[in-house]
């Protein structure tokens, strides 16, 4: 990971706060710059969370791994908007992505906003 995409995706946990957006800056910052971030038992510590602790644990592990934060229950959403479900292949779900700052839904309504634009 680029120092590009670890600015990035850990600003947009700074945004989230809550137990996710504190998990998932430790486990990037752990991606990041790896074993000289916090202890091995430390590390094996915030991986096995779970129970009440799950959202930290998600927020690590999504971390860790290198993937945008993701959207967490609870959140805001755009006006009018619902969940709906989609098949993407990964190339365009991460182009999706990135459109949406790391928000495949996001990225999704501004592909197709996109889209009709050109074919007004």
């Amino acid at each position: 990971m680029d120092e590009k995409a670890f600015k990035t995706y850990a600003e947009l946990a700074k945004g989230m706060g809550g137990d996710y957006g504190a998990g998932y800056l430790r486990g990037l910052r752990r991606h990041y710059h790896g074993e000289k971030f916090g202890t091995a038992e430390e590390h094996e510590t915030w991986l096995a969370m779970t129970g009440h602790r799950q959202e930290m644990g998600d927020g690590y592990r999504d971390g860790f791994a290198g993937h945008p934060p993701s959207r967490r229950p609870g959140r805001p959403t755009r006006l009018g908007a619902r969940p709906r479900n989609v098949s993407l292949d990964d190339e365009r779900a991460e182009f999706a992505r990135e459109l949406g700052g790391g928000n495949l839904s996001e990225g999704i309504r501004i592909a197709l906003d996109m889209a009709r634009g050109d074919q007004e």
